[in-house]
């Protein structure tokens, strides 16, 4: 996108769709139907998971949790525990 300050933006604003995970690729037209197939048990919403990782000391149990949320992408669980580390140090 090549703007400055989107990601933020982003977050600021509560909008996920950009960072939806591709599971299974493929193609969607016009017509076809998304629907929630499975939501796993201890699964936490966009707007519970932008709130905690944007505060600038979350909650540590908070972090926890999102961090072993299911089906989270590696990379945020990766970022979640190493913040989450840093946050004890300073304890």
């Amino acid at each position: 996108y090549d703007r400055e300050g989107l990601a933020a933006f982003v977050a600021a604003n509560g909008i996920a769709g950009w960072y939806y995970r591709v599971l299974e690729p493929g193609t969607a037209a016009d017509g076809d139907v998304i629907a929630l197939v499975d939501r796993p048990a201890g699964a936490t919403s966009l707007a519970r998971f932008w709130s905690v990782q944007a505060a600038h000391r979350p909650d540590p149990a908070d972090l926890a949790a999102l961090a072993r949320a299911p089906g989270l992408a590696v990379e945020w669980r990766a970022r979640l525990e190493q913040r989450l580390d840093w946050l004890r140090r300073q304890r």
